[in-house]
């Protein structure tokens, strides 16, 4: 019995070591991304936290969640209170500009989730933002950053 749990626990860290070696190797550093991609939308929202430019964050969300005075309010609010305290966090380097995207969901050809890695808290789960196409760009509808 001894030799069956011991086995047991040989094949469960193998398992937990090779989970963490898979999410490594998806994890990418995105360097200077094109802003007609969802990694540059997500970088042009940074630099505007970075800034506290409230106006140019909003240039990133999509047209339909930020039509009425209200959503904008919400937004400047509770998500940019938040976004523009914390976005520095999740720049790995500013020159060039680098960023860590360990996961992309998309949903389809119009959705997209991308999840940033916290440079400056490391051990934090990656944090989701999600982004829908507006014509040829891609917008922010909610940003966990």
């Amino acid at each position: 019995m001894r030799v069956f749990l011991s086995s047991m626990m040989v094949c469960l860290s193998f398992l937990l070591l090779s989970s963490a070696a898979m999410a490594q190797l998806r994890s990418e550093i995105v360097v200077g991304p094109s802003s007609t991609t969802p990694e540059g939308t997500v970088v042009a929202a940074l630099k505007a936290g970075m800034a506290g430019d409230f106006n140019a964050y909003l240039t990133t969300v999509h047209p339909d969640h930020k039509k009425e005075k209200k959503q904008i309010a919400q937004r400047r609010r509770y998500e940019w209170k938040r976004f523009s305290k914390q976005a520095q966090w999740y720049v790995k380097a500013r020159r060039p500009f680098t960023i860590e995207v360990t996961r992309r969901n998309p949903e389809g050809k119009s959705h997209y989730r991308i999840f940033i890695k916290d440079q400056t808290h490391p051990d934090r789960m990656p944090v989701p933002v999600r982004l829908r196409r507006s014509g040829q760009a891609w917008k922010i509808i909610t940003n966990s950053l």
